[in-house]
């Protein structure tokens, strides 16, 4: 399930002028297939914007996301990754070039992203190879080889 959702909602970018952009661009995908609203995006910028360093994750992966809400419309999952990497609030000290936002319809499946999220977390060179990816194809085989 989960490879099946970021297959089409990988983004690669060299560099954004804000944080924000990011999670816009990685928010874009959920958008168009309509498992959230632009309401969402919002909440997840302003609670970033409030406590940034509640996102982030090791290995400087932040994990954007709000609680379920009539906001979210189905289970989802995207991901960027900004090459030259992006500055979040309150996180001065880190330049964040992994990005995924999630969309869950419940607490329980949203715990189940977060489960998901951990076999990625505990793996350092899983994270050192999506740091040194260079297209879609290649986070996508990536993924694929460690979660299923």
């Amino acid at each position: 399930m989960f490879v099946s959702q970021v297959e089409s909602r990988v983004n690669i970018v060299d560099e954004v002028k804000k944080w924000e952009e990011a999670i816009e661009i990685v928010s874009a995908p959920l958008l168009k297939d309509q498992c959230i609203n632009e309401n969402y995006v919002e909440e997840v910028k302003e609670n970033i914007s409030k406590e940034s360093y509640r996102f982030l994750v090791d290995h400087d992966i932040i994990l954007a996301h709000s609680r379920p809400n009539r906001d979210v419309k189905k289970n989802g999952l995207s991901f960027l990754k900004v090459n030259k990497g992006v500055r979040f609030p309150n996180l001065r000290n880190k330049n964040i070039k992994l990005i995924f936002i999630i969309s869950a319809l419940s607490v329980r499946e949203h715990m189940d992203w977060l489960q998901r999220f951990a076999k990625i977390m505990d793996d350092v060179h899983m994270v050192e190879k999506l740091n040194n990816a260079t297209t879609k194809d290649e986070i996508i085989e990536i993924f694929k080889k460690k979660i299923y």
